[in-house]
């Protein structure tokens, strides 16, 4: 099974996904980002959170794009950015 979530954190898009043998990989968007302050790195490990725990066989994809929607607002709500 595998899964994809995408959300937004300050500047940057974060992609994560698992692969078949359950690993979890983090493809961040433009690149990497170098540091991430207290509110972007809560952020992050809210969405992983929740892309671990809401990841389920035969609804990974509903499941990771309504809590993708939640913390991409939300992280982007930090930042001042529509």
């Amino acid at each position: 099974m595998e899964g994809i979530m995408k959300f937004q954190i300050g500047g940057f898009t974060c992609e994560l996904s698992r692969g078949a043998g359950g690993e979890v990989t983090a493809r961040w968007l433009p690149h990497r980002p170098r540091y991430l302050n207290k509110p972007e790195r809560a952020a992050y490990e809210a969405a992983r959170a929740a892309f671990l725990r809401d990841e389920e066989p035969g609804d990974a994809a509903g499941a990771a794009r309504e809590a993708g929607r939640g913390f991409s607002q939300r992280a982007t709500a930090l930042h001042g950015r529509p």
